[in-house]
């Protein structure tokens, strides 16, 4: 399963860790997966909620036969895609600033 709305953010640790998918069902929302192993990675809000729902990402690609927006938490909701560009600009500016002064 390809996805051309796959993008790569960082996480709370400045790491390239966290993936986003754009939702099919709510324009203008995205699903925030966060890398667990090197190919697996965990979505976000439904490990707040208790529910472990992986995906696998080989080579930016999605594989397994499963929809990345199937069998999420029933209280799961895809973020608001201004706020995930928001929290991933201050989080690269941040890096910028830790790659300049902390070498």
């Amino acid at each position: 399963m390809e996805l051309e709305n796959l993008s790569v953010m960082h996480s709370n640790a400045l790491n390239k860790s966290i993936v986003t998918i754009n939702s099919k069902r709510k324009t203008g929302y995205v699903y925030r997966f966060g890398q667990m192993t090197k190919n697996r990675y965990r979505c976000c809000r439904c490990r707040e909620l208790g529910k472990q729902r992986c995906i696998n990402i080989i080579d930016g690609t999605v594989t397994g036969r499963k929809d990345p927006e199937a069998d999420h938490h029933p209280d799961c909701e895809p973020l608001a895609l201004s706020g995930v560009v928001a929290t991933e600009l201050d989080r690269s500016m941040r890096s910028e600033v830790r790659k300049i002064f902390f070498r």
